[in-house]
């Protein structure tokens, strides 16, 4: 916990505020909203100009591109920013953000949602004529191909984007809840399994309360690691 205690500094000096979508306040960057090449560039322009650097990253997105996210990523492992999830990590943050933080603190009311990622068995094919269709496959190829490198990189379990969509949404089902919901959490001690480690809870009981808040926490066995 005491790595935790420059960031959480950090926090109460310069407050939380996310009233413009990249700025930076003290040593901590502030990111609000989706994840697009042009917000990471101008993130990042911002973070290297700054004298004393970075040492956390606060963030709030519920959707992005993987390449700007990736590049995120990449930039939030090489540095060894910390990450405040405040508000939601979603989709993209949550794939490529989150998994590449050395330590994550998800502040209260906060939450980390997974939507899937390249492996999912689920895309939509349905509509394309045969070159979209080929595009398409192309596409999701040099996505997949991409995400094995970047989890490669970062030493976390690249199903990590996919257990809640596998084998027909079967986890889903198995926790008790709606199998055509997008979305899905992981229980803490999965989290670290799956690679990720260091995660703190500013709620430990958030988790519990998921469910009040449409999110599915699901369970994974031993088999599944």
């Amino acid at each position: 916990m005491k790595k935790w205690l420059g960031v959480s500094l950090v926090v109460s000096l310069f407050g939380c505020s996310l009233s413009e979508e990249v700025h930076i306040e003290g040593r901590t960057l502030y990111f609000n909203g989706e994840i697009t090449a042009q917000k990471v560039e101008q993130a990042i322009e911002l973070a290297n100009v700054q004298p004393n650097g970075i040492v956390a990253l606060m963030i709030d997105s519920d959707s992005g591109e993987y390449r700007p996210a990736m590049e995120l990523g990449r930039w939030v492992y090489s540095n060894q920013v910390h990450l405040i999830v405040n508000g939601t990590c979603a989709s993209a943050c949550a794939n490529y953000v989150l998994t590449a933080a050395p330590s994550t603190l998800v502040m209260k009311g906060s939450e980390i949602l997974w939507f899937g990622g390249a492996m999912s068995d689920e895309w939509l094919k349905d509509g394309f004529d045969q070159q979209e269709l080929e595009q398409w496959h192309q596409s999701l190829s040099l996505w997949r191909q991409q995400e094995d490198a970047f989890f490669a990189l970062v030493d976390v379990n690249p199903k990590i984007t996919m257990y809640g969509h596998m084998n027909q949404r079967e986890k889903l089902q198995k926790a008790g809840c709606n199998a055509d919901a997008a979305a899905w959490m992981y229980h803490i001690d999965d989290m670290q399994k799956l690679g990720l480690n260091n995660i703190v809870y500013a709620d430990p009981e958030s988790l519990l309360t998921a469910r009040k808040r449409s999110a599915c926490v699901i369970n994974l066995e031993e088999k599944d690691f």
